[in-house]
């Protein structure tokens, strides 16, 4: 058998010879800088070069040197997991004696064992500074080694040099800066600890010695600016980035960092306490940044955010009424109900539901959300305030949805007690459960707002039993109200036979968070699942219908009341069913989930077929009556989540225009409708501000809850001429037959009314073609610049 042939040995090596590092993200995060640092020190005594390269294919093994001969002559090999100061030293040794093969003569350099010593505490404290586990109290003790290792090389090279701490020793600079940096990493983890500040202000004082050598060094700059955003020196922090650009030596890129650092800093200063409240050991009135310490995923789109910050100085201010907070996103605003009590918040805690949308704004925010603890350790892994990780969320003080037991967004004047309603229909669907679970609370308490004698009975639609939400409060709920309270589940989506994960779509984007349930971390109720069996929890199936509901919930009644709560499309359902059983419209209220828009400009259009409806984020509001309602545009996001369209107050940029109700202009122009929840006939251009339009102050604005009421409208203001009552309109859901004056359209509706013809009849056909026709205009009309009829316009 013929000998195998063997592979070339490396080399020849010697002096001359070079080293190439690997820099590429592996390399990097696996102690490639550390690396770098060693052979910068030693190789030029050994007469090696050292250079920097691209990957070389070996990602996982690194830090990885290609190891070359001198004059490109011999062969080339590959060093891999050179992740120690000896290794190094061993390659860097290596490659630097001469093989019996090569051409010199001249006897290795030999390295001083004080050179050696010194490079060897700077590169076992750069690998401490790349330490691979960023939990605070490893951090810590790391950075702790790491100044002491670091003060022992500065002593060395100060001894070496007889220089002063502020010496202009580039080496010295170095070792410096470093210990800055250790001392740096240490104050971010210890938070705002004494030792914690104790170590920040050492960081500073190396960092000013540095300044003090070098006034023109911009990293000593950045260096000083990152500490004081650890310690809450805000404004020393703009000061000193501002100064890093203006000297020479930042590169593009760094400058780019630099300014992205300053608009954060400036959010933060924005929302900064004062110095009379950084003593203070409450929150105010609750609103402001809150951190969300833990999340829960309870299905492959929907989390419980639970959130912490100091408690608030003041009592909830409704404690036993339906309430909200607002959610704020930048310049964007949603509205969410915590499935928290009113008593946890004045804890300082508030646990919110929310789904998340992949086409979303706020809810997409949520779904890229860490926990602190999560944000804690990529704040170190990154040397970033805490501040700037994605793990806060800026609410609103409590705000009310609806006053209870009147269940009205009015407080009652007549001083009704809690005896009104004796039966409570819920009828709920996704995270409508949220709103729902309020009141299932106030009715399960003896205390609570509808008082001991209350009965509430929730109808709950799911998609499958892995979309049931908050299952385990649910029943807990159930068994502690003593009888008073049932709750049914209906699923409209079980697959019979087979894993209902088997149904559920993969859902993927940027930077979502890993804590939403999957196959293999399914979400596990402590009562345990949902039992879908015949007489069991979840004992209906399909979409909700009349006859589901007549025999879930309880029927008509003086002393019942029926609150729909989720997406528009089980709102229609439900109300239809309810009011076909017999229940009154002023019997029904909806608590709807709603796209939400923000408007791109002052002005806008509302299309045809669009409702007039209470006021809402983003759009353009108008004064009908005594509602401030708005058109709504054509530039919905189609963003559907678990707060509902409406606005706060105090917005820049909100407009009412005044319009006197009960306009009615002729189908060949724009028509408004007189009074909210009509729909509009035709378009009508919003004008920006100060075209003609009267404009009021956000004064005169009042806000909409999250979850709004959708009964029917007031009667119109008698000093408002009123225009002649149409022929009768007939309900499709019902088969009633209703006066158009006096029972609004349903308001969540975005379609045109039927046209009626002389005798009063539906003419289906022709409403539709008519609907087309007015699409198409919309479409024309949209694609101009110019105002075709003002608001003001239609009104004269």
């Amino acid at each position: 058998m013929a000998a195998m042939s063997r592979r070339p040995a490396a080399g020849p090596f010697g002096p001359g010879s070079r080293i190439s590092i690997c820099t590429h993200g592996a390399c990097t995060n696996q102690g490639a800088a550390a690396l770098i640092s060693d052979l910068e020190e030693l190789a030029p005594h050994l007469r090696v070069q050292v250079a920097r390269r691209g990957c070389l294919g070996m990602c996982g093994q690194g830090p990885n040197c290609l190891l070359e001969p001198p004059s490109g002559g011999g062969r080339q090999c590959v060093e891999r997991r050179v992740d120690s100061f000896q290794k190094a030293l061993a390659m860097l040794q290596k490659v630097a004696t001469p093989s019996s093969s090569s051409s010199s003569s001249s006897p290795p350099a030999v390295l001083p064992p004080q050179l050696l010593h010194r490079a060897q505490l700077k590169s076992d404290a750069l690998r401490l500074l790349q330490a691979v586990s960023f939990q605070p109290d490893s951090v810590l003790q790391s950075m702790q080694k790491a100044c002491q290792l670091l003060s022992s090389a500065i002593q060395l090279e100060m001894h070496e040099r007889s220089l002063p701490a502020a010496g202009s020793s580039s080496r010295l600079r170095d070792l410096m800066m470093l210990r800055g940096r250790a001392l740096g990493r240490a104050a971010l983890a210890m938070g705002n600890a004494l030792e914690g500040r104790q170590h920040g202000e050492a960081a500073l004082a190396d960092f000013r010695a540095v300044i003090g050598s070098e006034p023109q060094f911009a990293p000593a700059y950045l260096e000083l600016a990152k500490v004081c955003s650890f310690t809450g020196q805000l404004q020393q922090a703009v000061d000193f980035y501002r100064h890093a650009l203006t000297l020479p030596g930042l590169g593009a890129s760094e400058a780019e960092q630099v300014r992205r650092s300053l608009a954060k800093l400036d959010q933060r200063l924005a929302s900064a306490p004062s110095p009379q409240e950084k003593g203070n050991r409450h929150s105010g009135d609750g609103s402001g940044r809150w951190k969300v310490a833990r999340i829960t995923g309870l299905s492959h789109d929907s989390c419980i955010y639970n959130l912490e910050n100091l408690p608030p100085e003041e009592s909830h201010p409704f404690p036993h009424h339906a309430w909200h907070v607002q959610v704020f996103l930048g310049s964007t605003m949603r509205e969410y109900t915590p499935v928290s009590s009113a008593a946890a918040w004045e804890a300082g805690q508030l646990d919110l539901l929310v789904k998340t949308y992949t086409d979303g704004i706020v809810s997409k925010n949520f779904g890229t959300l860490r926990t602190f603890d999560e944000a804690l350790e990529a704040s170190l892994r990154t040397y970033s305030p805490v501040e700037d990780q994605a793990c806060w969320i800026t609410l609103s003080a409590p705000m009310l949805t609806l006053y209870l037991p009147a269940l009205s967004e009015e407080a009652s004047s007549s001083g009704e007690g809690t005896g009104d309603v004796e039966q409570l229909d819920i009828v709920a669907g996704g995270t409508g459960i949220a709103p729902a679970l309020q009141l299932l609370r106030e009715v399960m308490d003896p205390k609570g707002a509808f008082g001991p004698c209350c009965r509430a009975t929730l109808l709950y639609s799911s998609r499958s039993s892995l979309d049931v939400l908050l299952l385990d409060e649910l029943r807990a709920a159930e068994a502690s109200a003593g009888g008073r309270v049932a709750v049914r589940h209906t699923l409209t989506d079980q697959p019979e036979g087979e894993d209902p994960w088997e149904s559920v779509p993969s859902v993927h984007f940027a930077g979502r968070h890993g804590h939403f349930a999957s196959y293999f971390q399914p979400f596990e109720p402590e009562s345990g699942p949902l039992r879908p069996g015949c007489g069991e929890e979840a004992v209906f199936r399909g979409r909700l219908n009349s006859a589901m509901m007549e025999q879930a919930l309880a029927g008509p009644g003086r002393g019942t009341r029926c609150v729909l709560c989720g997406p528009q499309g089980l709102l229609d359902a439900a109300r239809a069913g309810l009011m076909a059983l017999g229940h009154l419209p002023e019997a029904i209220v909806s608590l709807r989930a709603s796209p939400i828009t923000s408007k791109k400009g002052a002005g806008g259009w509302a299309g045809t077929g669009d409702r007039v409806q209470e006021q809402t984020c983003g759009q353009a509001e108008t004064r009908l009556g005594s509602k401030i309602v708005l058109l709504r545009g054509d530039d919905s996001s189609g963003e559907s989540e678990s707060g509902i369209a409406s606005s706060s107050s105090s917005s820049t940029g909100r407009r009412a225009v005044a319009v006197p109700p009960a306009i009615r202009v002729s189908a060949a122009s724009p028509s408004i409708a007189g009074s909210a929840g009509a729909v509009l006939a035709c378009n009508v251009k919003v004008p920006p501000s100060g075209s003609g339009a009267t404009v009021m102050s956000s004064a005169s604005l009042t806000s909409t809850p999250s979850w709004s009421t959708h009964d029917a409208p007031p009667p119109l203001a008698e000093e408002w001429a009123r225009p002649p009552a149409p022929p009768p309109l007939s309900n499709k859901a019902t088969g009633a037959s209703t006066s158009a004056t006096s029972v609004a359209p349903s308001w969540s509706t975005h379609v045109a009314p039927p046209l009626l013809d002389k005798a009063g009849g539906e003419k289906e056909e022709e409403a539709e073609e008519q609907e087309e026709k007015e699409d198409q205009k919309v479409q024309k009309i949209n694609k101009t610049t110019r105002y075709d009829l003002t608001v003001e316009e239609a009104v004269r």
